[in-house]
């Protein structure tokens, strides 16, 4: 077992070991104790691969999943290594490892002019780290080019960078001789000196634009990254997981923890409640108090509410579903279309029971499915809503349901809470585990 902080220093070791020549950009003087987002590590164009392999091995050596792989660049790539520690509480680090710095088809720096007298990296209080940074004048052109280009740059971020710029004064102003001209060019000496980063946040947009004119474009670069979209498209790095189970099961109290600790493992995340809605982020009430009081509908109301249905979810998933997995996001459902089927009562269906049985084999299938299981007396005692062999009968018809479809698994909802969501989200990192294993492009295995 390793904590984060040694799991820092040994990915560290490990690359050298492995004879990468690597520097870590960005802050780190708060290094291992404080990390400020991801681990930026900057390889030559030739040692990108070993770099690459020497993270698998790395997480091998130590028993790390690697759960997503994010190429956002075509010479970068975002990895999210997760383990459990010993008392199940879930572990994240972000490295992120790139070569050139391109950005939309255009080269900002090339790595070699990052890599050039790098030196050692130095921590609070002066205190020497282990691993190597950019030197002073690159570290600060590099980060400086960064945030203006996202058009993010915080009283931290602009405190790192007058830290770098006093280190080297001449070298800070030759690198900004580079991209901006004199109007530009002194408004970035003036807050690095002093200090004083207001100024250029509300000018960031037009050091964007000043910058980016300075760039060259190349179409080879274009086409890659083109390449690289259409690849985010057809392997979606986001996750659709369904959560299935009776009332007293537990869905809503396990989805909203789950969603809580798997963020860090996302971009972002989103929930729904039974229907997606077509996309148009309707909240559902989640509780009914009294699912079956009402009468169901008449045959052709039903099959018209089922079509309904299975156009919601068709048009829903394309529309907004999939985009979001696109963009990297945890979706998460409680309760899906499978829930006509099984509990028709409560939608209020009546009509025969093939019809939504055959649109669920037409809807696109979730990534995972996750069937919350207990006993009929234990559900009884959390809701007193469903009789208790309305509850026998559910749990049979969920059972059979999630039996045979590949990517479900049953959960035992009856043990305390926090096992249920440990359960719940192993299922769920081992699912990420295996994906990214199988997309591993030649050359990196695990």
């Amino acid at each position: 077992m390793i904590n984060r902080s040694q799991a820092i220093f040994a990915l560290f070791k490990c690359l050298e070991d492995n004879g990468v020549s690597y520097v870590v950009v960005g802050d780190t003087r708060g290094y291992p104790d404080q990390i400020y987002g991801d681990i930026d590590i900057v390889t030559d164009p030739s040692s990108l691969l070993l770099a690459q392999q020497s993270l698998l091995k790395f997480c091998k050596e130590y028993s790390i999943k690697i759960v997503q792989v994010l190429q956002h660049e075509h010479c970068a790539w975002y990895y999210v290594l997760a383990w459990f520690d010993r008392k199940s509480k879930l572990i994240i680090l972000n490295p992120d490892i790139c070569s050139d710095y391109f950005r939309f088809g255009r080269l900002f720096l090339k790595a070699d002019e990052v890599l050039v007298g790098r030196v050692r990296a130095v921590g609070d209080n002066n205190r020497a780290l282990n691993f190597f940074a950019p030197s002073p004048s690159r570290g600060f052109v590099y980060y400086l080019l960064k945030k203006i280009d996202k058009g993010d740059l915080d009283e931290r971020q602009g405190d790192y960078l007058s830290f770098l710029w006093n280190k080297d004064v001449q070298g800070g102003m030759a690198q900004i001789a580079r991209f901006w001209p004199d109007h530009e060019a002194n408004l970035l000496v003036r807050a690095a000196r002093t200090n004083d980063w207001a100024p250029v946040r509300k000018g960031i947009g037009r050091l964007q634009l000043v910058m980016r004119k300075s760039l060259g474009f190349s179409v080879t670069t274009w086409r890659r990254e083109l390449i690289r979209k259409m690849r985010r498209f057809f392997y979606p790095t986001g996750l659709l997981v369904v959560f299935l189970g009776s009332d007293g099961s537990g869905k809503s109290t396990v989805i909203e923890q789950v969603q809580k600790d798997l963020a860090p493992l996302f971009r972002r995340t989103k929930s729904y409640h039974l229907r997606p809605h077509f996309g148009r982020g309707v909240r559902s009430n989640t509780h009914v108090p009294h699912p079956h009081a009402q009468s169901p509908r008449n045959t052709i109301a039903s099959c018209l509410k089922a079509l309904l249905y299975f156009a919601d979810y068709s048009i829903g998933y394309y529309f907004a579903i999939l985009p979001r997995k696109i963009c990297s996001t945890l979706v998460l459902f409680d309760r899906y279309f499978f829930d006509v089927i099984i509990d028709p009562k409560r939608l209020r269906y009546g009509g025969p029971r093939w019809i939504p049985a055959f649109l669920a084999k037409c809807i696109p299938a979730p990534d995972i499915i996750i069937f919350l299981d207990a006993p009929s007396e234990v559900l009884l005692t959390r809701k007193q809503e469903l009789s208790a062999s309305e509850m026998e009968r559910q749990r049979y018809a969920y059972a059979t349901l999630t039996h045979n479809l590949p990517n479900a698994h049953t959960v035992d909802a009856s043990k305390p809470l926090p096992e249920v969501i440990d359960s719940v989200e192993k299922l769920i990192v081992q699912f990420m585990e295996s994906r990214v294993i199988k997309r591993l492009p030649s050359g990196l295995t695990i």
